[in-house]
């Protein structure tokens, strides 16, 4: 990786925080690997690290007199990732120009970005990361010259798994009413959803989630609804509950992404600001995850009606690009 056709592009994109937003909201992109504009250039060498297996630290105990040690449990640790580019132009001034460009739009006082890795087939995964350093700069004979420099960039990824840049949704409904996605139409990039056929409330739902590792999705369930139960078996075990009353048009959000976790009532849907309302999940019930394989999803809810829709998001993740 990168060396092969089709070529695999990598990108850096900007990102912005917005309140009432799920993610954050990816900006302007600058390649990394073929960027070509009036007279400079920047591409990606050889010695890329850190876009495989991230790495895990194992937690065991050594045994007293006896050979090797009992296994406890393992973690994943943040990741770093190295970036070796090299950049040039045909005069100083658009050098200069050049280089500004891309430390001023890397530098973690801008907030983090992501790495978007884009194979020949179009499949594309995000890591979100900050930039740790690399482009101090180095002007000795092989490293740097009057129009061209190579800087060995390193980023860190404080969460070290891939995503997938288009999330999933799955809804249910009562079966009455033609429905709109809650998040957009698709246009938008990396907000693009895969859209399953809708189910039927009340009913079991096989979900084949796709990524190879646990991923935990947002629901947004719209009144008329009194109270629900949300369960899985199969790939992934357990079951949640939230004792609650919604009119028509009325949406409870609910993110059990851990990092993210909350429960809100939506002012004015579909803007993500509302009203705690997390005293609706039943005592010692807990969120769970998609896992990879299938995942028989049951969603259970009473006094529906014709507007009654509960949709589940997710962005399937990944150990690697």
């Amino acid at each position: 990786m990168p060396y092969g056709y089709p070529a695999t592009q990598i990108d850096w994109v900007a990102l912005s925080y917005q309140e009432g937003q799920l993610d954050p909201i990816p900006g302007e992109s600058m390649s990394l690997t073929d960027y070509n504009v009036d007279g400079a250039r920047m591409w990606v060498m050889k010695g890329l690290q850190g876009f495989d297996a991230p790495t895990v630290d194992l937690f065991y105990d050594e045994l007293s007199g006896q050979d090797g040690g009992l296994y406890r449990d393992s973690r994943t640790t943040t990741r770093e990732l190295f970036v070796p580019v090299f950049l040039y132009a045909e005069t100083r001034p658009k050098f200069l120009a050049l280089r500004r460009n891309l430390l001023s739009r890397i530098h973690p006082s801008k907030g983090p970005g992501r790495l978007v890795v884009t194979e020949g087939d179009a499949t594309s995964r995000y890591i979100e990361v900050r930039y740790s350093g690399g482009a101090e700069g180095t002007y000795s004979e092989d490293e740097g010259g009057f129009f061209w420099q190579k800087y060995g960039l390193t980023f860190r990824a404080i969460d070290p798994f891939w995503y997938d840049t288009a999330p999933v949704e799955v809804t249910w409904t009562s079966g009455s009413e033609e429905l709109k996605s809650f998040f957009g139409d698709g246009t938008e990039p990396f907000f693009g959803l895969r859209l399953n056929p809708s189910r039927a409330i009340n009913g079991v739902t096989p979900v084949e989630s796709a990524g190879d590792h646990d991923t935990w999705p947002v629901w947004n369930i719209t009144g008329p609804v009194d109270g629900l139960t949300l369960s899985v078996s199969g790939a992934s075990e357990g079951s949640f509950a939230l004792n609650v009353s919604l009119g028509p048009g009325e949406v409870l959000h609910v993110d059990t992404r851990p990092r993210q976790r909350r429960i809100i009532k939506l002012t004015s849907p579909p803007i993500l600001i509302g009203q705690n309302f997390w005293d609706v999940l039943e005592p010692g019930d807990q969120f769970w995850p998609l896992r990879q394989g299938t995942n028989d999803i049951e969603v259970s809810a009473g006094a529906v009606g014709p507007g009654t829709s509960i949709s589940m998001t997710y962005r399937p993740r990944y150990y690697s690009v």
